[in-house]
């Protein structure tokens, strides 16, 4: 008798968990796709081919209040049905584009994102990325180009006499000038003055660059690690500062070096894929042909 209540309250465990599980399957009108909802049905007969914004426009409603499965689809289709309409129509380029990127926040994978944001950009220049990296093309000779990227490697290495050698020379400076901003990462920047500091700090002024110092103690001779330079001498650089240097010496000796490897772990060796504005409907499956909502269905204007 001492176990009915225990069992009672094991199966009770077990059978409200299963009620729950049923009810929670129970489709309820939050569930039921926005399409099948007359309010919904009504906007979608009411779009027009000449009207590519409106189907933008409610792709948005759809992606924002859809809860089904099918609303998602629904999004895309009007998304696509938008870009297609307006790619047809020279005159709506920032639909067009608007559209594309609407797809792009919708596609599962990474390299279909980048692939329509590409698109994206070709058809509204609004969209582009400023390109930072361009500088303006100097005429700076090889040999300069050459004792300036020397000076940093001479900087990190600590031999500071010879690198204030190199930057007395005027070509030499002038390089650092033209191309501060590849070392300061913000835009053009004093960074003669850092160098010519960095310069005068270097050989280490305790041990000379020996790395060792020599001391007494209990009596005897011993060597230890410079406690100036730490056993380290040279231009002390984050991560940061050390790769903005490499960059800056590739840049000067025009070095186009890269790295397959790197490529190849990036993307898999995957195929560049042509940003070609005629292929983006087909990428999500929408024929564009039929772009009229009539009793349920998607059907070609008469």
């Amino acid at each position: 008798m001492t176990h009915l209540p225990r069992l009672a309250i094991v199966l009770l465990l077990l059978v409200v968990p299963a009620l729950a599980a049923a009810q929670s399957k129970t489709p309820g009108a939050a569930d039921t796709p926005l399409a099948a909802q007359p309010e919904f049905a009504l906007r979608l007969a009411a779009l027009s081919p000449d009207d590519p914004a409106a189907y933008l426009r409610l792709g948005e409603e759809v992606l924002a209040l859809g809860k089904a499965d099918e609303d998602a689809a629904l999004a895309r289709r009007l998304f696509g049905l938008a870009y297609e309409l307006a790619r047809r129509d020279a005159d709506k380029p920032g639909v067009q584009a608007s559209a594309c990127i609407a797809l792009a926040d919708t596609a599962r994978f990474e390299r279909d994102r980048r692939w329509l944001w590409s698109i994206a950009r070709l058809i509204d220049p609004r969209y582009s990325e400023p390109d930072w990296s361009r500088t303006v093309e100097r005429d700076v000779s090889p040999e300069s180009a050459f004792y300036a990227a020397t000076t940093l490697g001479l900087l990190r290495s600590g031999e500071g006499v010879r690198a204030r050698e190199l930057l007395r020379d005027p070509g030499v400076r002038s390089v650092f000038t033209w191309y501060s901003g590849l070392l300061t990462g913000t835009g053009p920047g004093d960074v003669l003055t850092m160098l010519d500091r960095e310069a005068q700090r270097w050989p280490c002024p305790e041990c000379h660059n020996e790395r060792i110092v020599h001391q007494m103690k209990d009596g005897q001779a011993v060597t230890v690690r410079c406690f100036t330079c730490r056993g380290n001498p040279g231009w002390p650089l984050s991560e940061a500062g050390f790769l903005a240097t490499l960059r800056f010496e590739s840049r000067v000796l025009a070095g186009v070096q890269r790295s397959w490897g790197a490529q190849l772990a990036a993307d898999l060796g995957e195929p560049l894929r042509d940003p070609d504005p005629a292929a983006v409907v087909r990428s999500i499956g929408v024929d564009a042909t039929k772009c009229v909502y009539s009793d349920g269905h998607w059907t070609t204007p008469e």
